[in-house]
């Protein structure tokens, strides 16, 4: 009897042990995805990080949202990294509530739109056009915070991909693109930028002006660009060192990168300010911005 549960138990131990040789391997890890602190860097640098990125990810460099009508949305991919966001106290017309100056990690990659959202592409939405200056291929104007928000969640439902404002750290970041200057380029400003001194009182196409390093036009000036977060001036003493979402709550929504009423001094990489999140201004507009998943 004993040798019959023997032969049992060595059977079913041989069993087991070529089943477990048998067993599929682990599957790999995930790739790492770099989270970048060496700056600054050039065009050519800023493309092969967005590639790398992208390739870790599995996914494109860019993407475009087809609206219908023969209208997309472009983006292109924003790797994640460590920055510091706001301006030094030696700068140049400084505005308090641009600092104190604070490292910040954006620890996921997300795309943000190559352009402020067009009227056309605002109407091809929402079915209607808000904007003192009416030309199709102009920023999207006197639209409010809450606007923007209903346009990106009618965007989102459209292309089911979900669509946001981007956060301040998260526009400011984008808006560097490695750099630590007043501009996130050094040159003309005019070649840059609409401003009070070029822009004739009014908005202009999008994309007319040289992008930054990672490909974004209009960052600085054009229209002011609504944010997700509430507007707090104290905010950057205040903001957490990893992905700042802003004040819990504020009576205004921020508002970044100055526009075409304003001063180049208020065109900054930095600038920043506050709206009431139901009116809009012939001066302030948005782009969007969707998760890298």
């Amino acid at each position: 009897m004993n040798r019959h549960w023997i032969g049992i138990g060595l059977v079913i131990l041989a069993w087991n042990t070529a089943t477990l040789g048998q067993q599929k391997p682990p599957l790999p890890a995930a790739p790492a995805i770099k989270t970048y602190t060496v700056w600054p860097f050039d065009a050519k640098e800023a493309a092969r990080r967005q590639e790398e990125t992208a390739n870790a990810l599995g996914l494109k460099a860019e993407l475009a949202l087809n609206l219908g009508e023969n209208l997309t949305i472009k983006l292109v991919l924003i790797p994640p990294g460590k920055f510091v966001m706001g301006s030094p106290e030696t700068e140049p017309a400084r505005l308090p509530f641009e600092g104190p100056q604070h490292a910040v990690t954006i620890t996921k990659a997300y795309y943000m739109g190559v352009t402020e959202v067009t009227q056309a592409q605002y109407q091809a939405i929402m079915g209607n056009n808000p904007s003192t200056f009416k030309v199709p291929d102009h920023p999207v104007d006197n639209v409010s915070w809450n606007d923007s928000a209903k346009f990106c969640a009618k965007l989102s439902e459209k292309t089911k991909k979900t669509a946001r404002l981007p956060t301040e750290a998260e526009w400011e970041f984008a808006c560097r693109a490695g750099t630590p200057t007043v501009y996130s380029f050094s040159g003309n400003v005019a070649d840059y930028a609409w401003f009070v001194d070029n822009s004739e009182k009014k908005t202009h196409p999008v994309g007319l002006k040289k992008p930054n390093r990672l490909g974004l036009y209009d960052m600085h000036g054009n229209v002011w660009e609504w944010c997700s977060d509430w507007y707090d001036e104290k905010y950057y003493a205040k903001a957490k060192p990893v992905d700042p979402q802003g004040a819990e709550a504020a009576l205004k929504r921020s508002v970044r990168g100055g526009a075409w009423a304003a001063r180049q001094q208020r065109c900054t990489t930095a600038v920043r300010g506050g709206g009431d999140p139901a009116r809009g201004t012939n001066y302030t507009g948005f782009r969007v911005v969707i998760g890298a998943e």
